[in-house]
């Protein structure tokens, strides 16, 4: 059984979890968007899932009000702002008829010619190789190509009728932590499946199925536009 002491600060340290967990709550709260009444109302059934016990309203509220505080006192030298600041230089874009091969890594002298041929005109062209396998994002049209040049043994997977999204950001996300974690919690957060992503210097490439893709985009454009609607009202606040 918890005492007193030990029961309000398992509430403290769950609510701080659940919170800190979810990106988009994490910032709500942080800039007080949401009551801590409402936030409170919201996390109560996971909060007594976790401690398997009925939890009152007003131990929680009492709990985010603190994390409320605690984020604003560290909100300048914070992780998240540091993200949101990349984000808010950062631009969307869609690509639209794309497909994936993925192929053996034992093909991948067969690859590199291929890329040297189709990146000419390719719409659009991304080639990742690990240990044991190359991913080659690209149109429909420059797969074709890519499968010229190897046999169907070689083939580990091909999907198509997909779509890309890529967020183009400044040189500085490469020193940043945590801002492609925050992109795919994001759409992670609405239900969208992402099939493949990629990042590489400034470009984070989302490859999305085409159902979803434009749910995705829209949705990164609307948080977009409103990190910079919020960063350019703390800007003129200070």
């Amino acid at each position: 059984m918890f005492n007193a002491e030990s029961r309000r600060k398992s509430i403290t340290t769950i609510v701080k979890k659940l919170v800190t967990s979810d990106p988009v709550l994490r910032k709500c709260v942080e800039i007080g968007v949401i009551s801590p009444s409402k936030t409170a109302e919201l996390l109560k059934p996971a909060v007594e899932a976790y401690l398997e016990t009925s939890v009152s309203l007003p131990a929680i509220k009492i709990a985010l009000t603190r994390l409320m505080e605690e984020l604003k006192s560290v909100r300048d030298n914070d992780r998240s702002a540091s993200v949101t600041n990349i984000l808010s230089r950062s631009s969307v874009e869609l690509k639209t008829d794309i497909s994936i091969l993925i192929v053996r890594i034992t093909a991948m002298d067969k690859i590199y010619p291929a890329v040297i041929e189709v990146y000419k005109y390719a719409r659009f062209l991304a080639v990742m190789h690990s240990a044991t396998a190359v991913t080659i994002v690209t149109d429909s049209n420059s797969i074709e190509l890519f499968r010229k040049y190897v046999h169907r043994e070689e083939v580990m997977l091909e999907q198509r009728d997909l779509a890309a999204v890529v967020i183009v950001s400044p040189e500085d996300i490469m020193y940043t932590p945590g801002v492609v974690s925050y992109i795919t919690g994001i759409l992670s957060s609405e239900g969208i499946n992402i099939v493949h992503v990629e990042s590489s210097y400034r470009d984070t490439i989302i490859v999305l199925s085409k159902q979803d893709a434009s749910r995705a985009f829209n949705l990164l454009i609307n948080l977009l536009e409103a990190i910079r609607t919020l960063n350019n009202k703390m800007f003129r606040s200070m």
